[in-house]
């Protein structure tokens, strides 16, 4: 896949599941064409997107591996959402 740059670099995120590809790959799309370059990069909910990411070169890291406390922690976060969206 592709490389995050290194800190304190500014850094530019979307995050998804394969459910939402099609936007996924919408956003790196217009992500890439940027001026003046941006970096970004994928923050994956799932290990489809994240082996996804990769077949397309993106940057992207496993939610899961971002966040303390385990695999359990995630999936209670993303339950408690109750399927609805979060955008900021």
């Amino acid at each position: 896949g592709g490389r995050f740059p290194a800190p304190p670099a500014s850094l530019t995120l979307t995050f998804g599941t394969v459910g939402l590809k099609d936007f996924v790959s919408n956003w790196l799309w217009h992500a890439a064409r940027v001026r003046p370059p941006l970096s970004y990069g994928v923050i994956a909910l799932d290990d489809e997107l994240r082996r996804l990411c990769d077949v397309w070169g993106e940057p992207a890291i496993s939610a899961r591996r971002l966040l303390a406390g385990g695999p359990a922690s995630v999936d209670a976060a993303f339950a408690a959402l109750g399927g609805g969206y979060v955008r900021d």
